[in-house]
């Protein structure tokens, strides 16, 4: 079993798993002298299991696609289903290894080819780069797709974090702060149509106590300018959560009885091949032609 690449600066220690779709393993913040786990924490005998990582990369597109078929260019694509109920989701980069081309005591840099795996479920040639890189007080993600391929391609990115509820203590429960006013609405986790205005129970634009109703809903409108909070109560440690406009939503979801939350920042929205085939506004999902690149940055600051 591989054991984390790590880089650490004096707020933050971060673990890599190459070997495991270039997943993070654990995202500590120092706080009182200690780490304390800020990213839900992977167990060592998970370390091989993405979906139980505390963080992991969806590339070339995020979340799901309805029935697994989307059409592009008046072309239509089937993949392979990926889940129970048919549909394929979270892309192919998280399922396999990707390369380290850097890696020192602040930075780790991974890299995913498609072609050097076979019957890869994506019908382009495509690579992707993720940087990992913490500083003084931030930690940061930068992650590229680029077109390989000798036809244009749909592409979309994101990440799926996992934070911890408490932080310093049981009584160290979270209050979250996200700067969007519209959302998807969703059936069986699949949108019904273009956006529209946030309801009450997503209505988050000011701190809000994080409480126990079961939330997975995909957030979009966000102020573009203004970072997601996490604060917690006893502690006082808050954490700024920023990404750069490419990444037009935020999947949000509490599953309930667990001691963890997930707000993915992600470029396209849930069936985003399908919602920009149709034009509905705010898919998030971009085309690439032929060695083309688009990249985007999320930050992370104590």
């Amino acid at each position: 079993m591989s054991q984390p690449l790590m880089i650490e600066s004096a707020h933050w220690q971060i673990g890599v798993l190459p070997e495991t779709g270039a997943s993070i393993a654990f995202g500590k913040i120092k706080y009182g002298g200690e780490w304390r786990d800020f990213f839900r924490p992977t167990a060592e005998a998970d370390y091989t299991k993405v979906s139980n990582c505390s963080s992991f990369v969806l590339v070339p597109y995020s979340n799901r696609i309805r029935e697994r078929r989307f059409t592009f260019r008046g072309q239509s694509y089937e993949l392979r289903p990926s889940k129970p109920d048919g549909t394929v989701m979270h892309g192919v980069g998280r399922d396999l290894p990707w390369h380290v081309k850097q890696s020192d005591a602040s930075q780790v840099v991974a890299t995913f080819q498609s072609t050097d795996y076979e019957n890869i479920n994506f019908p382009w040639r495509f690579s992707a780069r993720v940087t990992y890189q913490v500083e003084d007080e931030q930690f940061t993600i930068q992650t590229s797709i680029k077109n390989e391929d000798g036809s244009a391609m749909p592409a979309g990115f994101g990440h799926h974090p996992y934070f911890q509820r408490t932080f310093a203590s049981e009584r160290d429960t979270v209050s979250v702060q996200i700067p969007c006013d519209q959302y998807f609405p969703l059936e069986d986790s699949l949108p019904t149509g273009a956006p529209q205005p946030i309801p009450l129970r997503l209505d988050y634009r000011q701190l809000k106590a994080l409480g126990d109703e079961s939330i997975n809903d995909c957030l979009t409108g966000r102020e573009a300018d203004q970072p997601i909070r996490m604060a917690y109560t006893e502690s006082g440690q808050t954490v700024t959560f920023s990404a750069d406009p490419i990444f037009t939503c935020f999947i949000f979801f509490t599953p309930p009885g667990k001691p963890f939350f997930a707000i993915e920042p992600v470029t396209n929205a849930n069936d985003g091949f399908n919602l920009y085939a149709q034009g509905v506004p705010n898919s998030g999902v971009f085309e690439l032609e032929p060695g083309e690149e688009r990249s985007g940055l999320i930050k992370f600051a104590v």
